[in-house]
């Protein structure tokens, strides 16, 4: 392939491409706490650690009710509350403790649940501190 194409090709992957300088800003649509969370989506079981991906840490629910391709739903940390997180740190009793799950909608449409930190946000659910 000619030099010019694959600089038109280049050039027209990079138009296509999101620009990376553009920001998302997000909109909390609700919280859970986990707990509630996981009754609420039916899972069964969580992998006994977390794992980290070139994007982040997160960590996998099962619910073993649903079709085999579908069990499996891996839910994110968000970037404060992955301070103090590592790979392969243990998932034990009391380590969702500080964590609620929050559904946000971003600026361009995408909603994504996330882990975070319980009264990171503006504001705190009651019943986490009375």
């Amino acid at each position: 392939m000619s030099t010019e194409k694959l600089r038109a090709m280049a050039n027209e992957m990079s138009a296509a491409a999101p620009s990376m300088e553009a920001t998302r800003t997000a909109t909390i649509i609700a919280t859970h706490s986990v707990n509630e969370f996981v009754k609420q989506e039916g899972f069964t079981s969580v992998v006994n650690s977390v794992a980290e991906s070139t994007t982040g840490f997160f960590v996998t629910f099962l619910n073993v009710n649903k079709p085999k391709n579908e069990q499996a739903t891996n839910i994110w940390f968000t970037l404060n509350a992955s301070k103090d997180l590592a790979d392969g740190l243990l998932i034990e009793k009391g380590f969702f403790d500080n964590y609620q799950v929050v559904e946000m909608e971003y600026s361009d449409g995408e909603k994504r649940t996330k882990l975070a930190l319980k009264g990171s946000g503006r504001y705190n659910d009651i019943n986490d501190i009375l």
